[in-house]
């Protein structure tokens, strides 16, 4: 099997960019666990502190398992990115070919892994709980849609017979486009976020629809940008509880999209907690270029915090929320609730249990996908 290369972009002191190229883990479908944690240990060597690091997320294909990850490590443009290449330079390539396929949700990952061993420099697998961004289709529910990038030179119609017989029902159509410059190609992995119908992240590229309510977020080297699903989980929590003056706390902020968000839903009193500095420092600019240079960001450990909130976001870990439980919950102002997530569905029950044993009552989970947040209160 041809091994995936991919281009990764890193920072160095001083604001010197370096390239560099790793090839993917490749695993066999039964140590899935080791290779969550060997994503993991990628991720964190670039973003070991507490509050910051996150999971890397991976997907298994058919037949042959290979681990799909994605950073969020800065690019030449203060973005993060994790950007699949061909093992050559791509910004030599004047056009390329796209090609899309819209399959049954169950074999999607059997369509990306054959454009992988197709040749294709990188694939993409959107599914129906995914929301478009302004303007495109909204997937029929049961699909998914794959679509890998070629070199201009490709047949699609000889990929496309073969994956028309290898997947049933396939919808396959192509395009080829002229290449855009390297130091763009990263925007393509950052889309507007829909939290409500009225309710929108984006990037500083895209603009929401008019009349509604938007946070601009720059993705950096922070985490928080509104497509991963459990800051998604958070911002949903966060349009229902929210209320003119309501006080909240975003504790492992990153970003500080929670914070904003909040801020752009009408709260009072929002303190964005990292013990990372440079997401304190983002967290700060993205306040600012959101229109909230009032809003505070800041590396206090929580433990040492004398302030207690309507509201608590805490987006981190599992590990991390269950060792900060106390902490959390004397934060909570009585009658006031705490949003918990960075946590997947099998270990919500044990977060749960943690801090319900500290006081609170539990209202409500919501899931998207391996992916869970939970709703508790403290009483009045």
């Amino acid at each position: 099997m041809r091994d995936p290369i991919f281009a990764v972009w890193g920072c160095a002191g001083g604001g010197v960019w370096l390239r560099a190229c790793a090839r993917a883990i490749a695993f066999s479908s039964s140590s899935a666990e080791s290779s969550s944690i060997s994503a993991s240990a990628a991720s964190s060597s670039c973003r070991s502190r507490r509050f910051s690091s996150r999971r890397a997320s991976n997907s298994v294909g058919a037949a042959s398992a290979t681990i799909w990850l994605r950073f969020s490590i800065g690019t030449p443009s203060g973005m993060g990115a994790f950007l699949p290449c061909a093992g050559r330079e791509r910004d030599a390539m004047n056009r390329y070919l796209t090609l899309r396929c819209e399959v049954p949700l169950e074999l999607a990952e059997t369509a990306a892994f054959f454009l992988h061993e197709e040749g294709a420099a990188g694939v993409e697998v959107l599914d129906d709980e995914i929301r478009p961004p302004p303007g495109a289709p909204k997937l029929p529910e049961g699909k998914a849609r794959v679509t890998g990038y070629f070199g201009a030179e490709t047949d699609p119609e000889a990929i496309r017979a073969r994956l028309e017989a290898l997947v049933p029902g396939a919808v396959v159509g192509w395009e080829i486009l002229d290449e855009e410059p390297w130091a763009d190609c990263w925007k393509l992995h950052f889309r507007p976020v829909q939290v409500r119908d009225s309710f929108w992240v984006v990037p500083p590229w895209e603009k929401a629809p008019e009349g509604t309510a938007t946070v601009v977020i720059e993705p950096g080297m922070a985490f928080g940008t509104g497509n991963h699903e459990t800051t998604a989980l958070c911002l949903d929590f966060a349009a229902d509880l929210v209320r003119p003056g309501t006080s909240v706390l975003d504790l492992g902020c990153g970003s500080g999209i929670l914070g904003i968000a909040a801020a752009r839903l009408g709260a009072g009193r929002v303190l964005m907690l990292d013990n990372d500095p440079v997401a304190v420092e983002i967290a700060r600019k993205n306040a600012v270029a959101n229109g909230f240079p009032e809003l505070e960001a800041s590396g206090v450990p929580v433990e040492e915090l004398d302030e207690t909130f309507d509201l608590v976001l805490a987006n981190i870990l599992a590990v991390t929320l269950i060792e900060l439980a106390s902490a959390v919950v004397r934060c909570v102002r009585p009658g006031g609730s705490v949003i918990l997530s960075g946590i997947t569905v099998d270990q919500a029950a044990e977060v749960r249990a943690v801090y319900e044993t500290l006081g609170l009552a539990f209202r409500e989970e919501r899931r998207r996908g391996e992916w869970s947040a939970l709703h508790l209160e403290r009483a009045r």
